[in-house]
């Protein structure tokens, strides 16, 4: 378990947060019982999920449902499967992908892109082509269309392609070292940033083995 001994004033979203070490070590407590990870979770991973819960209103259990899919073999997720960056500064880190309601509209319009939905609209209009032109016929029409449009965005949560936001994590002798969460929206060398400070704070051990892997996953 990280040892809390830091205190923290962080602005978010507008919202000013003042965290202490107690309030740190209550949370991860809380939330983390039953799930045998605090010991390979950094400081800094705690602090992002406590000020996005506090701030943005995620609940903490998203993300650890996506952690208990990466630690329980077999265990079910509907994100996209964990996969490792490719490319400098962040080859060889992998990233997680966590879904809740926060990042519906984003689904949205990866699941009717590529012309789904203008394919969708079209079958519906062409269906009702010729209509009369009376109120419920159009409700009908609005009916069908905003259920095709939804459909788009069930088929991909049933192949388990929802997106959402990373949890950045370390792959070392079979074990996976939780070390931040990340916005799509951060730029890569702060998130590299993030994940060496981590390690050089929690996990020194790992501080030459992520600045090798550019080497070592060629």
């Amino acid at each position: 378990m990280p040892i809390f001994n830091k205190s923290y004033k962080i602005t978010h979203k507008g919202v000013d947060l003042h965290i202490g070490s107690d309030d740190l070590e209550a949370f991860a407590k809380f939330y983390f019982r039953g799930l045998p990870v605090l010991e390979r979770c950094t400081e800094k991973f705690i602090l992002d999920l406590y000020v996005y819960a506090h701030t943005s209103g995620l609940n903490p259990l998203v993300v650890l449902d996506e952690i208990k899919s990466l630690e329980v073999p077999n265990e079910f997720t509907r994100t996209k499967p964990a996969t490792m960056f490719t490319r400098l500064p962040l080859k060889g880190i992998w990233h997680k992908h966590f879904f809740s309601s926060h990042f519906l509209g984003q689904n949205m319009q990866i699941a009717q892109g590529g012309g789904r939905l203008e394919t969708s609209i079209g079958q519906v209009l062409e269906k009702y082509e010729g209509i009369e032109n009376t109120d419920e016929n159009w409700k009908a029409v609005a009916k069908e269309l905003t259920q095709e449009t939804m459909a788009l965005f069930h088929q991909r949560k049933e192949r388990s392609c929802l997106t959402g936001e990373w949890i950045i994590f370390i792959k070392h002798e079979g074990n996976n070292y939780y070390m931040s969460i990340s916005f799509h929206a951060n730029d890569d060398i702060s998130i590299y940033d993030d994940v060496l400070t981590s390690c050089q704070q929690d996990f020194p051990h790992l501080t030459e083995i992520v600045k090798n892997y550019a080497i070592r996953t060629a």
